[in-house]
């Protein structure tokens, strides 16, 4: 029984993160094409991560105006940035200090969703490329039980 609860685990974890997965490649696919406007970095530090021990990530705050209204956005790129505390570092110290002025992409239909990076890259995949992992896992462990 326990075996069973498992895998599908594994299959449940893997349909929820090719979901998410695919809508974050679909907004990074998007943003290419979005308006951007000039703003301001507000907040540049380093943080270690509570869930997973030796992680870190750069929590960066900026703001920006559009037609005359402030927001507030904290995402750098879709599909998240490193981990590693280097290219943490380098992210808040050199690419995002604070009061750097940046261009800001936001979805021209709802301005509280922003970037400082828009379009595709690598790490854009890894949560599609998870999801789809953990359903591989799942489905050929669960096939391989089930006697036809």
């Amino acid at each position: 029984m326990n075996k069973i609860i498992l895998v599908l685990s594994f299959v449940v974890f893997g349909i929820i993160f090719v979901i998410l997965g695919r809508e974050e490649l679909n907004m990074a696919r998007k943003s290419e094409k979005w308006p951007f406007a000039d703003g301001i970095i507000v907040k540049s530090n380093v943080k270690i991560s509570r869930r997973y021990r030796g992680e870190y990530y750069a929590d960066i705050v900026y703001e920006f105006d559009v037609a005359g209204k402030r927001y507030h956005g904290d995402k750098i790129t879709f599909g998240g940035e490193c981990v590693d505390m280097s290219c943490v570092y380098n992210i808040v110290r050199n690419e995002y200090p604070k009061n750097k002025r940046v261009k800001v992409y936001y979805d021209p239909d709802n301005p509280e969703i922003s970037i400082l990076e828009p379009g595709v890259r690598a790490i854009t995949y890894f949560p599609l490329g998870g999801g789809i992992l953990f359903l591989l896992i799942g489905i050929s462990v669960l096939l391989s039980h089930v006697k036809f």
